[in-house]
């Protein structure tokens, strides 16, 4: 219901964005439609957004329409926000040297923490700096609402390497984010640091172990 819709604006007086990367292809708009459709069914608290990126004008136009069609009766929360095309490759020299589609997600969502109005963002700094952002992708869909709460045992699946003394916290504040294990590891440590995060970075003064309990994400 339209009530119902206003007082999931704000989960315990924040507001959550949920946003996932896709590109203009048919194949993710029914990926898209699932994820709406899932967060308009488990009551997912605040704002979903799905970040188009590298759509051509009458792309862009047509998807604008699917949405209007499809989507926007789901709730006045779910939103489109474009971006330009990000997946190209280029040198030192400036020239095109490939193309590489999974650059879309971080500089889509660059995109988006810059020009989405609702974050307010202006000089470096967001309106509300106790938003919270959660970042999926679009072949997941929920059978939960996803919150900044992970205190909830029986929801959240904890190692018990991770546990007691380990644990940092179990809700999201400034400087605890949370995030889901990956496979790979501390494999990020063989990877050139130096070009990819800079040669003061202190990603490359992380141990092994602290490597594997806090930074194992994907």
């Amino acid at each position: 219901t339209a009530q119902e819709d206003d007082e999931l604006e704000t989960y315990d007086g924040k507001t959550l964005h949920l946003i996932f990367s896709t590109d203009c292809s048919p194949y993710q708009h029914w990926q898209s439609y699932l994820v709406y459709y899932t967060a308009m069914k488990v009551k997912q608290p605040g704002h979903v957004t799905r970040i188009v990126s590298g759509c051509e004008d009458e792309e862009a136009g047509h998807m604008k329409t699917w949405f209007d069609d499809n989507i926007s009766h789901m709730s006045k929360r779910f939103h489109l926000h474009f971006t330009p095309h990000f997946s190209q490759v280029v040198d030192e020299a400036g020239k095109i040297v490939g193309d590489y589609k999974f650059f879309n997600k971080p500089f889509g969502l660059r995109h988006w923490l810059q020009n989405f109005e609702l974050l307010g963002f202006n000089n470096g700094k967001f309106s509300n700096q106790d938003d919270i952002v959660i970042l999926t992708d679009p072949d997941m869909a929920l059978t939960r609402p996803i919150t900044g709460d992970f205190s909830d045992m029986e929801e959240t699946v904890i190692g018990k390497s991770r546990q007691g003394d380990k644990m940092l916290g179990t809700e999201v504040t400034p400087g605890i984010p949370f995030a889901q294990t990956y496979g790979l590891g501390v494999q990020w440590q063989k990877f050139d640091l130096d070009k990819i995060a800079g040669p003061d970075s202190p990603a490359k003064e992380v141990s092994k172990a602290d490597g594997n309990l806090y930074y194992p994400v994907g």
